[in-house]
């Protein structure tokens, strides 16, 4: 049965009561939630169910979906929440409180939103229409409270005047107080267009309002090899 994911509509609610519709070891499913489950390179929300702890959300089963207008994404899942310890004490049909460790959700919100404009000015000064020292398909991402990274295909190596290229164009615009917009698609809401500026994506992950409640970021790299090059943000604050 796929969960209700209630921070597809408000990723700032907290929150929330909710029915119990399985139990597995120490996996947790219900039939509504405001965790985020791990997906696109975002990890997956921690807090707690019924007051037991839990350490991770991931999605289960769905299907994949196919258009040739977006990423192929999974659809229509199961969120699964990933206790600690066994849930002996509950059961199916229970209501219980569900709620997200909010600091660190709000942060990771923080990092995705920054990590977009990180990516997009990679791609606009180091691809194709820049210098072309990036190429092809994302290797993999990872965004947690902490910090984002990126794993680019690489010709050449980034140097500190692209890595501070890139900086430098994403705090420009995120100073600019502008408002980050999510439009889903009208038949699966799994799938959402995000927009702020002049820079566009899918995404399905949880993002701030504006850009003011990011900050200022920092830019760096790494060498992940022979062509491979890690691109990574951190937060100032």
């Amino acid at each position: 049965m796929e969960t209700h994911k209630l921070y597809r509509d408000d990723p700032y609610l907290t929150e929330n009561e909710a029915h119990i519709v399985s139990i597995a070891d120490n996996r947790i499913e219900l039939d509504q939630t405001v965790f985020y489950g791990e997906a696109g390179g975002q990890i997956g929300d921690t807090g707690t169910v019924a007051g037991i702890r839990i350490v991770d959300t991931q999605h289960a089963g769905g299907k994949p979906l196919f258009r040739s207008d977006a990423p192929v994404i999974n659809v229509q899942t199961t969120i699964m929440h990933i206790a600690d310890e066994q849930g002996a004490t509950l059961s199916p049909g229970t209501t219980v409180q569900v709620q997200i460790d909010w600091e660190r959700r709000y942060r990771i919100m923080r990092m995705h939103s920054a990590a977009h404009f990180v990516y997009h000015y990679t791609r606009k000064f180091c691809g194709s229409e820049g210098t072309q020292k990036i190429f092809g398909t994302l290797k993999g991402c990872r965004i947690s409270a902490e910090s984002a990274r990126f794993d680019f295909p690489a010709r050449k190596r980034l140097d500190q005047s692209d890595i501070q290229h890139i900086q430098d164009a994403a705090n420009t615009l995120i100073i600019r107080d502008l408002d980050i917009h999510y439009e889903p698609d009208a038949t699966e809401p799994d799938l959402r267009w995000w927009v702020c500026g002049e820079v566009e994506m899918y995404c399905g992950g949880t993002h701030v309002r504006n850009t003011r409640e990011i900050g200022e970021i920092v830019v760096k790299r790494r060498s992940q090899g022979s062509g491979l090059e890690r691109v990574y943000l951190e937060l100032q604050r």
